[in-house]
Parts: structure tokens; C-alpha cells; sequence
């Protein structure tokens, strides 16, 4: 019986809801008193859990469905509530705005300002200052506030207020500055991940883009051609696990080679190893005889050897051959650097001003009409700037 008298109260408390409503729209009666009783009837819901808004968002939810049947009474929804059906932030800041309004006074007796004591200029000039930093605070907190729900209602796909919200064009979450303070896991994980998508995009570059819009100037195809080489000569050197050293390096013992002699060259340098020192001391009489250390961040060197938990890493020399080798190799490299790597970035900026801008600017022009008339009037489209996302942290093993 109990559970019949609260379905009949819920209804008998919607239908007044639709009648104050209608009210409202009709003009008919004190729109003050119709918002007062409406937000009675929506706390008295919200006690029978037929409401599932709190009763501090009353304020909002009565201006928003005003605002959706387009009534302008919407506006004035929050001066004829109590405190107890709005949201605190905004209590507190119609608080401020009141003190600051003309009909207000921030000390007593509303004395005008040729009548203030010196003491009274003081205190009212650091009244003002003080406030003036409070709304700074609470208008940037609102912009963040506001771009965040424009951006999820952007990802659902819905309507806020009337106003429908896309993404912007071409906008990355990676452009946004690296944080400062992220812990060194992170740090790792976003160069993994930027490097991924650089590898993915240039496959996507090499395999379709370039391809749909060859330059059709023999020389400058014949520079790229050349250009795309040293790219993939020095990528080849990143990948190959066979290459011990880097280029730069190898090039140097080039150069002390014909300055000084291969044996010096050869023997005037070793590389680090992940060998422990102390394990692997015999492996030049016994190849077999080492032990690998593993990786370690609370090690100096950055490795551990887990048998004798020595740190010290086991140096591995260099030979006159190796340098013999690739002597070669890395005078080609040289003479390829200095005829081309001045345009190593034509292949991809010179091959997009000359080939692909063009049909990008096409389409551009043929769209221009629809968004110049939305950014100039702000009613059919919001450009909705995208929010950086906290990736989770995570660990490595």
C-alpha cells in the first residue's frame, strides 16, 4: 500500500511539473513563484528518488529546460532560487559579482569615495584587487570546465545548450608540450609510441602518398631518389645488429686513421659490453667462459651481473681490420652526406608544397562556404579544442 501512495505521489508531482511549465510558456501567472514551486516539486522527486539530479543542480536543470523551449525567463532562473538549489562555485561568484555591482557597497553606510578616510581607500582598493585575482581564477577554472564538456560532448556525439561540437581539423594530441614532471617510465613509453607512429606514417607516405603524386621533373625525382638513400643508409646502421659503433664514430677512426695508422686507430679505442668484468675475465682463453649482466637501474654502469653482483662492465676492443673494413663504406658515406643531406627534408616538405597542397587547397575551397559562415555567426559548429589525456603510468619489468 505503502509502495502505491509513493507511485501516486511521483505522478501527481510530474503532472504539476507539466502544468507550472506550461504556465511558464503561457505567461500565465508570476514567473518567480511558477520557478520557486518548480523547484519544490523537483526536491520533493528527488526525496522519492524520482529525480536523479542532487538538489544543488536544481537551479541548472530548471535553466536548461527552459532554455531548450527557447524562454527567456531561463536567464533569471538563478536569482529567484535559494542558495540550497545552486551549485556553491556559482553561489560564491554571485556573491562577488553583487559586491561589485553599482546598488552595492563594499564597506558601511555606502559613504561615496570623496567621503573615504584614507584607512577606507586602503581597505576598498585591496577589496578589489583581491577580487579582481578571484575572478581571474574562477574565469579560467570555468574555460577549462567548458572545454572539457564541449570536448566529451564532442566524443558522444551530442548537443550542449543547442550547440553541436566537432573536433578540429588536423589536431594531434602529441603537439601539446611535454610535461616536465612525469616520471621516467612515461618519458620512454611516449618515444616508443611517437616513434611507432612516425614508422606507420611513413610507410603510409612511401607505400600510397608519394606514389599517388610523383614529381614529374626528372631531376628533382632523381634528387629525391638520391635523398631517400642516405635516409635508409643511416637508418640501416640504427637497425643493424651486426654494426658495432655508430657513424659518427666510425668516421672518426677514418680520419685518426689517415692522420696517425690503422693500428693506432684500431687499438685506441674499446667499447662498453654487457659483460660482467670480474665473470668473463678468462674469455680470451676460454671464449666460453662469461657471464651477461642484466639490465639494472640502481647500477652506475646501468647493469648488474646477477652471479657476483659486480657493476663493472667488460670492454671489448677494436682492430685495425675493422677500421681497414670500413674504410670503404664510410667514404662513401661522407661524400653522400655532404652532396645530400643539405635536402633531406626536400622529400617530404618540397614533394607537399609542389604536389600535394594543390588538391588540398581544392577541396578546401569548395568546403570554405559552409565553415566561414559558422565561424562568423558561432551557431552551427564549434570547434572544440582537444584535451590532453593523462596516459596511466606504466612500469617496465
Amino acid at each position: 500500500m505503502a509502495f502505491k501512495d509513493a507511485e501516486e505521489q511521483k505522478q501527481e508531482l510530474r503532472l504539476q511539473e507539466e502544468n507550472i511549465l506550461n504556465d511558464i510558456l503561457s505567461n500565465n501567472g508570476t514567473m518567480k513563484s511558477k520557478i520557486i514551486m518548480w523547484a519544490e516539486i523537483l526536491e520533493k522527486r528527488y526525496e522519492l528518488l524520482d529525480f536523479s539530479y542532487p538538489i544543488n543542480q536544481i537551479s541548472s536543470y530548471i535553466a536548461t529546460e527552459l532554455r531548450k523551449k527557447e524562454c527567456a525567463i531561463a536567464q533569471n532562473v538563478n536569482h529567484y532560487l535559494s542558495d540550497k538549489y545552486k551549485n556553491q562555485n556559482m553561489i560564491r561568484f554571485q556573491h562577488i559579482t553583487n559586491q561589485l555591482e553599482p546598488e552595492f557597497c563594499s564597506t558601511d553606510n555606502c559613504k561615496s569615495l570623496e567621503e573615504f578616510s584614507i584607512t577606507e581607500l586602503e581597505f576598498d582598493y585591496e577589496y578589489v584587487e583581491k577580487t579582481q585575482n578571484d575572478l581571474d581564477r574562477i574565469s579560467m577554472y570555468f574555460n577549462h570546465r567548458e572545454e572539457a564538456l564541449e570536448a566529451e560532448a564532442s566524443k558522444r556525439g551530442i548537443q550542449l545548450s543547442g550547440k553541436k561540437f566537432r573536433d578540429p581539423i588536423s589536431c594531434y594530441d602529441f603537439r601539446t608540450p611535454v610535461p616536465e614532471d612525469e616520471k621516467l617510465e612515461w618519458y620512454n613509453k611516449r618515444t616508443s609510441e611517437n616513434l611507432f607512429k612516425t614508422g606507420e606514417w611513413l610507410m603510409n607516405f612511401a607505400e600510397n602518398d608519394f606514389l599517388d603524386f610523383p614529381p614529374l621533373d626528372r631531376e628533382q625525382a632523381k634528387l629525391f631518389t638520391k635523398t631517400s638513400r642516405l635516409w635508409r643508409i643511416l637508418f640501416t646502421t640504427i637497425n643493424e645488429k651486426k654494426w658495432s659503433g655508430c657513424r659518427g664514430f666510425w668516421m672518426d677512426r677514418n680520419y685518426w686513421q689517415k692522420i696517425q695508422s690503422s693500428h693506432d686507430a684500431g687499438n685506441s679505442t674499446k667499447f662498453d659490453t654487457t659483460l660482467c668484468a670480474y665473470c668473463s675475465r678468462d674469455i680470451e682463453e676460454n671464449p666460453k667462459d662469461y657471464h651477461i649482466m642484466h639490465y639494472d637501474k640502481s647500477s652506475p654502469t646501468s647493469y648488474k651481473c646477477d652471479n657476483c653482483n659486480g657493476t663493472e662492465i667488460l670492454q671489448r676492443g677494436n682492430t685495425r681490420e675493422q677500421v681497414d673494413f670500413k674504410k670503404q663504406e664510410n667514404d662513401m658515406l661522407a661524400r653522400e652526406v655532404l652532396d645530400h643531406a643539405t635536402f633531406y627534408s626536400d622529400i617530404f616538405v618540397k614533394w607537399r608544397h609542389d604536389w600535394l597542397n594543390k588538391p588540398i587547397y581544392a577541396r578546401k575551397a569548395a568546403i570554405r562556404g559552409p565553415f566561414s559562415r559558422s565561424s562568423i555567426a558561432g551557431v552551427d559548429t564549434l570547434v572544440v579544442k582537444k584535451q590532453k589525456i593523462k596516459p596511466a603510468t606504466t612500469t617496465t619489468k
